[in-house]
This record gives structure tokens, sequence and C-alpha cells, in this order.
């Protein structure tokens, strides 16, 4: 990679030299390598060589900084440094310092806690408390007009949030400077009477939706007058739930080990070649002009195109994503389900196996993933007895599997469906929204009969159909692993709907019959809900899960309110004591910064009432003093 401190210091003569040189050791200290502001590509008189020579090489200018991954073969990663002095060139070559044990070589650097954007914390027994409470807070701020200010005042909140956190409400307020603070508040003050006033409403036995007992604002200030976490003392009522293999994206988690160091060394030892797991050359693409728009989406495509890499991808990231909740914000989930193939993500981020790494090996040499159930897909060819794709003609380059996004119920597709052997409904996301797949002309011939829009999203992979049971042998082989120590969390799986034993065999059936049947989404959930889920957040990419699960419940709540007017009966809270609001939490969105996503986040868990450990967004510096330095060298 070849980077440019002036894109960052300016011309500064000897003080921008200086500066990129200690940009360059941050760099390389901090494990990331430095993109070029405002890069687009080289000029070709400025080239020494012709362009396409550059492009064949080794070389490229990264746009936006990213993650260094630790080098397959255990080498210390080194970097050059050049600048130009009065009449010459001169260059410094570093070499990182690296701790004799990895799993102690964490390089905190404070970058939350240094942050513009402040997490500022109200809480309160009633909605009397929290008025003044967000009026005593509103009278310090004309006094305080730094950014140093804001971060001083967001810390004395903290202090004070930490020693009262059994109180029954909590605000959350997003700002990055005391002018947004105090529009926020102003927002707060307004928002919290409203959110009351419909509470009231509900007690009295009105009814009235769960969004209209919560506030919240476009930068992602929250708050919520029915909590959701239970007040157990060792439960949240929390469930990780993880995405399928369609999320991913390019550009995918490109600043989260940036933001959250701690768990840098966890990722690393779970592959040979993290970075290879975690297909670091696929979502960050190496070249040396920028990619513009239109050759992003197309590489987003491809990557849908490749089941083995897109299904390693998400196992990697998946351990990421859980990582950043279990080891920095220490909360454990009470429960966890996946979607899809969100299934195999789940026990390998929850440390159910022993060695998740062999996966990448497995996946990369398994036909069952690379030619018969995607790329040619030959199971499928057998199967409607079609030329295979080697005798390349005219009918083997045609597409002979799509899959497409409907609103439609389980029972209109049904309906329309008999007779056609070659469709098949293999995801229900909502009670009436489905993936129809298969042969796609007569995939487009049942949707005309139905009557509705569908979008194709070019996922050329035949799991969750009929003719996926013939690879079912080979998909328990491939998931065969040894396992760890039980962990508590309560394992849900679409192959039952019921929570799997932790055990090798177990896991290995369930996730084969999993990718083989057709995935009931709305029944996990519900499943999930009525056993105590209440706290649902998304392991990866998208908000699609959270969306479904919105609706899924949403639309479970109509259905009972529908039954007790049926049945003449009068709407009433619930008086046995269990609580009967949920959430759910989305932790990365494609457009928005990992960062402002996180901070969304904890706001919306933390006005929930779900228990964290938020020290990391407080406290914490680059600069280590001289004992904490000898210290880890001993």
């Amino acid at each position: 990679a070849i980077s440019c401190a002036r894109s960052i210091t300016g011309e500064g003569a000897g003080f921008s030299q200086v500066l990129g040189l200690l940009r360059t050791v941050i760099a390389l200290q901090q494990r990331y390598i430095p993109g070029i502001n405002n890069w687009q590509t080289p000029k070709k008189e400025q080239l020494p060589y012709d362009i396409n020579s550059w492009k064949a090489s080794s070389f490229y200018f990264p746009t936006e900084s990213r993650t260094r991954y630790p080098n397959a073969d255990g080498s210390k990663h080194s970097a050059a440094y050049s600048c130009l002095t009065q009449d010459s060139y001169c260059h410094l070559v570093l070499s990182e310092y690296a701790l004799t044990n990895p799993d102690e070589d964490i390089r905190l650097n404070g970058f939350l806690a240094s942050s513009e954007l402040h997490l500022v914390l109200v809480n309160g027994e009633d909605e009397a408390e929290l008025q003044q409470k967000l009026l005593q807070l509103a009278s310090l701020l004309p006094v305080n007009k730094g950014h140093d200010d804001l971060k001083l005042m967001a810390n004395q909140q903290y202090q004070q949030y930490l020693t009262t956190s059994t109180k029954k409400y909590s605000i959350a307020l997003l700002a990055e400077s005391n002018e947004e603070l105090t529009k926020e508040i102003q927002l707060a003050q307004q928002g919290v009477k409203n959110v009351f006033v419909n509470l009231s409403q509900a007690e009295l036995g009105k009814t009235t939706s769960s969004t209209s007992t919560q506030w919240k604002t476009p930068k992602g200030s929250y708050f919520s007058a029915e909590p959701a976490a239970t007040s157990a003392e060792n439960s949240n009522n929390v469930c990780f739930m993880y995405p399928g293999i369609g999320a991913t994206y390019v550009g995918l988690g490109r600043d989260l080990f940036q933001l959250f160091p701690e768990i840098y060394s966890d990722v690393a030892n779970l592959a040979d070649d993290i970075g290879s797991s975690l297909k670091d050359t696929l979502l960050n693409p190496r070249s040396i002009s920028r990619v513009d728009f239109k050759a992003l989406k197309q590489r987003d495509l491809d990557l849908r195109g490749n089941l083995a890499d897109i299904a390693e991808a998400g196992v990697g990231f998946a351990c990421v994503f859980s990582k950043i909740f279990t080891k920095v914000f220490k909360l454990n989930a009470d429960f966890a389900t996946g979607y899809s193939m969100g299934e195999v993500s789940m026990y390998a981020a929850l440390g159910c196996w022993q060695q998740p790494g062999l996966m990448s090996a497995r996946l990369a040499n398994s036909a069952t993933f690379n030619e018969r159930l995607c790329g040619d897909l030959l199971t499928l060819r057998e199967h409607w007895h079609l030329p295979l794709a080697k005798s390349n003609t005219e009918m083997t380059k045609a597409p002979i599997w799509e899959t497409y996004t409907i609103k439609a119920t389980l029972a209109q597709v049904e309906a329309v469906c008999i007779g056609e052997t070659r469709v098949y409904c293999t995801i229900i996301n909502t009670p009436d929204s489905v993936l129809l797949a298969g042969f796609p002309a007569d995939c487009l011939r049942v949707i005309k009969k139905l009557g509705v829009r569908a979008m194709a999203l070019n996922m050329a992979n035949a799991i969750h159909s009929p003719p996926a049971k013939a690879e079912y042998d080979d998909m328990v082989a491939l998931y065969t692993m040894a396992v760890n120590a039980r962990i508590n969390t309560k394992l849900y799986s679409s192959s039952c709907y019921l929570p799997v034993p932790q055990l090798s065999k177990a896991i290995a059936h369930s996730i084969a019959k999993c990718l083989c049947d057709r995935v009931d989404f709305p029944r996990l959930v519900k499943t999930l809900y009525n056993n105590g889920a209440r706290v649902f957040i998304e392991m990866g990419p998208g908000r699609s899960l959270c969306s479904w699960v919105d609706k899924t419940l949403a639309h479970e709540n109509k259905q009972s309110e529908h039954k007790q007017q049926h049945n003449h009966q009068e709407v009433t809270q619930v008086k046995d004591g269990s609580n009967k609001t949920s959430v759910s939490v989305p932790v990365n969105a494609k457009g928005v910064s990992d960062e402002l996503t996180y901070f969304r986040a904890i706001a919306k868990l933390v006005s929930h009432g779900v228990k964290l450990d938020l020290n990391s967004l407080f406290y914490g510096s680059i600069v280590m003093t001289r004992k904490v330095l000898q210290a880890s060298d001993r």
C-alpha cells in the first residue's frame, strides 16, 4: 500500500514531514493502513511506468484507512517512510514492535473516548425526575463552550449514571457540540413528555403501538418508557441474531478494529490467516485508482455469486461483531439464533467449536458450496435433468436459478405452485414476505399468477430447497468439528425451532437440516419471544433481521388484539409481571460510519435497561505512560 501523509498534513515543510513520520509510526503500531484523502487516480505524466504496469503490480493506493491483518507466516510488518530533504530524498524503514505473547499485545488507542461524538446519560425514577435533570443539564451548557467541556460533562453524567444505574428510566443523548446537545435536550423535553402521555393511555386500556412509548432523534438520541431488558441480576433477555450470507458488502467492518482494538488478538487467533478468512482483498479492493460507484456495486454482486467466500466472511465477521459485545461491552447473550447460513456464524462466533478456523480450508475445498449448490449448480442440473455446465452449450450458459423477494403469504404461494416442480418457497421472512426461488422462467410464471412485484436478489445458490437434500451428508461432514465446553447461551435453530444440544453431531446435523429445509423466520422469532427473548441484536451487516423481527412481533400483537376484540374482551396490560416490550438493535449500516452506528446502538440498549460496560466510550488514550510500557515489556 502506498499512502501520502501530505493529504492529511498539507504543505508545511519540515513540520509536515515530522507529522508524516509520526503518522507512519502510529499506523504501524495501531495496525492500520492509512488512506489518502480525496485520492482519485494518478496522473499519467507523473508515473515512471505506464499505468497498466502499475495495475499489474502489487502496489495500490488506499482511498480509505483499513485494518492491517497479521502476516500469514507470522512475520512482523514494516513500513517505509520517504520525505524530501533540501536536495534529496530520505528513506526510513520501520518495523513494528510486538510483545512475545500475542494475547497480551493489546494496543489501545482511546479512539472512542476521544471522539467528537459524545454519549450523555440522564436517568431517573419517573418523568418528573427526568425532566428536572434535563433542565439542570441545559442550565450548565451556556457556561461550557468547548469540546473539552462537553467531554467533561459527558464523563460527569456517566459517573452519576454508574451510581444510580438501578433507576427505572434512562435517556441517552448523542451530540458533537454544545449547540447540538442543547437541541437534543430541547427535543428530549418534549419527546419524553409525549412518551409518558402515550404510556398513560396504554395503562388506561387504550391500545397504543410500542413505538409511541419510545422517543428518538435523527442523531440517535433515544428514550423508552417501557424498557425491554429484564431486571434480573444475571440476565438481560438478550438474543444475538446472525444474518445470512447475502448481507456481506464491500467495505464491511473497515473501521471496527480501530474502534475496538481490544478484540484484535482474539479475532486474529481464530485462523492461521485471518485476513484471508475475512476476505480482506475482496471487501477492501486494491487499486491504483478510486473504485467508482458502478464498480463497487458490481463487486457487491460478484460477492453473492461465490457461496464459499461469503460464507467464510460471514462467519469471520460474526466473530468480530460478537467479540465487540462480549469483550468490550461485557454483554453475553441469553439466546442466539441464525438466519439461514447465519446459523453457522452463530456456533463459530459464540465459541462452540474448538477450532472454527478449520472451516476456511473445508469451505475452499467443498464441492457442495463451490459447484454443486453454487457455481455450476451441478446438483440442480442432475435433479432437473439439465445439461452439465461443462458441455458449454447455450442451455448451459443461461441461468438456471434465481431468488426473488415477494410480498405474499406462504399459503398464497403454495396455492399457485401446485404442479410447479422447479419453484420453491425457500425462506419466510415475515408473515407476508417470502423468498421464491428456482428456475427463473418458472418463478416468473408463478409471480405473474400471484400478481405481485418481485425483486431478483442475484443469488445463485440452491440452499433451502428439496434438491439441496442430496448434499445433506456432505454438509454434516463439513460441519462436524470438536466442540468446547457448554456455554450458557441457548442456541435456537430453524432446523427444529428448539435449542440445539451443544454436541458435535447435533450441531452438524442441525446446520445441514437448516440449509436443506425452508426457513420460517417468524416462527423462530415467536419461539424466542415466547421463551423470554426481548432484546434482539443483529450481529452482522444491515438491519434486515431487525426489520423482520419488528414486523413479525407487530403482526402478532395485532392478531392478539383482534382476538380479544372478537371475543369482546377488554384490551388491558398484562398483569402477570412479564415484560411484553421488545426492541431490535442493528450494529452495522451500509453507508453509515461504524462509530455512529455503535453509538446509536448503545444509546438504544442503555435506555432499554441492558447492562453494559461503557468505559471505552469515556476513558482511554493512545498515549501510554512509562509505567504501562515497562509492565508490558515484562
